[in-house]
């Protein structure tokens, strides 16, 4: 057999056992921590530091963000690191009672210890009245997320305040109706005409807003007996 054919085997077996791994449905969490054991087994035999396992699985929680991503690297320590694959970290042939006990103690305050984590961005998102986030998003991915809305909400605030002031100033100056009926017709100030010879027309001077790209213009009169535009 080739090189090549080995190499494809070996990938081709590594694909398997991720696959395999994926289907039993871990949190992200979880996979972290046995990472890490992974890692430590296949460095060094011996005594279980649970505090090194600790750490080294907060270290794969901040570099890996992609679930498969970890299912593959422990697939691939499993078979080219030539783990034992009936043996456990855990296996009491090789573990005290005293330290099994310790380890998954350790390995349950981690998962809490995250879960807290969680607990907490959750709550702080939804004061904020923000989208959910999933609880796989690291911390740092929150806050941008977070700040990015803020500061588009910001900016819409601030769009519609600057609309809002640009009608009030062009509203059209308030005429007041006084009298009866027949006093309150609109009249040419030039001619004094009134009724249908004064008629209503957009003033393209002056724009009030717009409804998608349609212009909204002011109305002014004109006077279809002088011309007088008012």
């Amino acid at each position: 057999m080739s090189v090549i054919e080995n190499q494809e085997d070996l990938e081709e077996k590594i694909k398997v056992r991720a696959y395999y791994l994926s289907e039993e449905n871990l949190s992200f969490n979880d996979l972290c921590w046995r990472l890490a054991e992974k890692l430590i087994q296949v460095q060094r035999k011996g005594r279980i530091d649970i505090d090194e396992i600790k750490k080294k699985a907060e270290e794969i929680y901040k570099q890996y963000t992609k679930y498969d991503e970890l299912c593959w690297r422990i697939a691939e320590l499993a078979i080219v690191g030539k783990v034992d694959e009936k043996k456990d970290l855990f296996s009491q042939k090789e573990t005290k009672p005293q330290e099994v006990k310790e380890v998954f103690e350790a390995k349950n305050k981690f998962l809490e210890d995250q879960a807290s984590q969680f607990k907490e961005q959750e709550e702080k998102l939804s004061e904020s009245k923000l989208p959910e986030i999933r609880v796989e998003t690291k911390p740092q991915e929150v806050k941008e997320d977070f700040e990015a809305k803020n500061k588009f909400l910001e900016e819409q605030a601030s769009q519609f305040k600057e609309q809002e002031e640009k009608l009030s100033e062009s509203k059209t100056p308030e005429i007041k109706l006084e009298g009866l009926l027949s006093k309150e017709r609109l009249s040419c100030p030039k001619c004094g005409a009134v009724g249908h010879i004064i008629k209503s027309v957009d003033d393209k001077s002056k724009v009030l807003s717009y409804i998608g790209s349609r212009p909204i213009y002011q109305k002014k009169k004109i006077c279809r007996n002088c011309g007088q535009e008012f």
